[in-house]
């Protein structure tokens, strides 16, 4: 299964550079986009954040929603133009939020999970998220690119 990529929104800026603004924005940004409903999305974003930490490291978080407007997994990857704060009080900063909006009937489990840790090893063995975007030339290739860099190969 392949993600596919919608957006890639660049420099965001935010009124305030905290978690719950870079999370409201995202979910604007994702809603507005697929033509769902932001509060449906932004619930979905705050209640993952509530659970357990969303950080995969390199200042990068990936956190997930469902919406019964999509039909298929969609990747959106939102980079701010200043660092935030995230998991007050340790502050980590963070630039860039991967958000997935998956259908609601989305029966794999894991598929999210799996992203995580294929991201958290690729950074940990000195791959960065920054690199996929800035070597990539074009939008088709940035799309093959990421979906390399967030799929283990058993998902693609």
């Amino acid at each position: 299964m392949k993600i596919s990529l919608r957006n890639n929104f660049e420099n965001v800026e935010l009124t305030n550079n905290n978690q719950i603004e870079a999370v409201k924005k995202t979910a604007e940004l994702l809603a507005i986009d697929l033509g769902a409903s932001y509060q449906e999305i932004v619930s979905g974003l705050f209640a993952r954040e509530a659970v357990s930490d969303t950080d995969v490291g390199e200042g990068v978080v990936i956190n997930h929603a469902y919406s019964s407007d999509v039909k298929e997994p969609v990747l959106f990857v939102v980079s701010f133009d200043h660092e935030i704060g995230w998991n007050y009080p340790d502050v980590t900063p963070v630039d860039t939020i991967i958000a997935i909006v998956l259908p609601v009937s989305f029966q794999d489990h894991n598929f999210v999970q799996s992203v995580r840790d294929n991201v958290r090893l690729k950074i940990e063995t000195g791959e960065t998220f920054t690199d996929v975007r800035i070597d990539s030339a074009n939008n088709a290739e940035l799309d093959d690119n990421l979906n390399t860099f967030l799929l283990h190969p058993a998902l693609a």
